[in-house]
């Protein structure tokens, strides 16, 4: 019984959640209160939620507004606009539940389908955005595959996040509660439902990263094998063509020699004629001027 009821013990952890959830719930609610940074205290509280839940939690406060920080731009982006389509899609709903307004069977449904989807994203989306680092984009694409290939904990977070707020319109003692544990509770019950959806996705993208690494490497060493082909190619080619060179070479150096060789023959026949020539012209002049004499 010690140990049950010990600092470190089952019973004080217990309530050292408890006051953790309570002062946390707090801090999402005094966050929450100029409505357009509540997506921004949304996505910190599970932040911190989901780290309670793998018992590394640490400092309450540090860590809501180091993920409020971190996250504000882009959680107040996805905020702003969802809260404006969920509010209208919710008072239509409500104005056609109450029979204040009349609609046709089919608009009806669509208003109410509409309404069912937009809630199923609003439970994913800033869980989402507090763990992964994606594009606005991307963020709402993810959350709204995981809850829809995961129908079951969808509908499981849907009917944990709005129990509380429900009983509202039934009991006033909801108040208190409420405003004690109304988000942080809902939200700590509903990541033990995403934390097992995280892990499998995680996976799948591990697996995803691997096999992609797998095709690159396979994909480099392909190239790498063709590469060396080629330049093995391109040596042959080459000691070829330098082979081929070098009896052109020999073939052109032959027959400019030959061509040397007779234009100099031709020459020298054409100078020795032309000096028999003269000799024979000299003579004959000599033989000439002595027949006068």
């Amino acid at each position: 019984m010690s140990d049950f009821f010990g600092l470190e013990g089952p019973f004080m952890r217990f309530f050292d959640k408890v006051f953790n959830l309570l002062w946390l719930n707090i801090l999402v609610i005094v966050c929450s209160l100029p409505i357009f940074t509540a997506g921004a205290a949304f996505t910190a509280m599970h932040y911190v939620v989901l780290r309670m839940l793998h018992n590394e939690e640490g400092y309450i406060t540090k860590n809501f507004f180091k993920s409020f920080r971190e996250n504000f731009k882009q959680a107040t982006i996805i905020w702003i606009p969802a809260f404006l389509i969920y509010l209208a899609l919710a008072v239509d709903a409500y104005l056609l539940y109450k029979g204040i307004v009349t609609l046709p069977g089919m608009y009806r449904m669509v208003i109410y389908f509409l309404l069912a989807v937009a809630t199923v994203g609003l439970v994913f989306i800033f869980p989402v955005l507090s763990h992964y680092n994606n594009t606005c984009r991307g963020t709402i694409r993810n959350a709204y595959a995981m809850g829809v290939y995961n129908p079951i904990k969808s509908i499981s977070m849907v009917i944990v996040t709005a129990a509380p707020w429900a009983g509202l319109f039934f009991k006033t003692y909801f108040i208190p509660i409420c405003f004690l544990f109304g988000f942080t509770v809902p939200a700590y019950l509903s990541s033990t439902l995403y934390d097992g959806i995280f892990k499998r996705f995680e996976e799948e993208e591990r697996k995803a990263r691997e096999r992609l690494e797998e095709a690159g490497s396979e994909a480099v060493s392909e190239a790498r094998e063709e590469s060396e082909s080629e330049t093995e190619n391109m040596i042959e080619n080459g000691s070829e063509t330098e082979a081929e060179n070098k009896v052109e070479n020999k073939t052109e150096t032959k027959a400019e020699n030959k061509t040397e060789n007779k234009t100099e023959n031709k020459t020298e026949t054409k100078a020795d004629n032309k000096a028999v020539n003269k000799t024979k012209n000299k003579n004959k002049k000599r033989n000439r001027k002595q027949k006068q004499s």
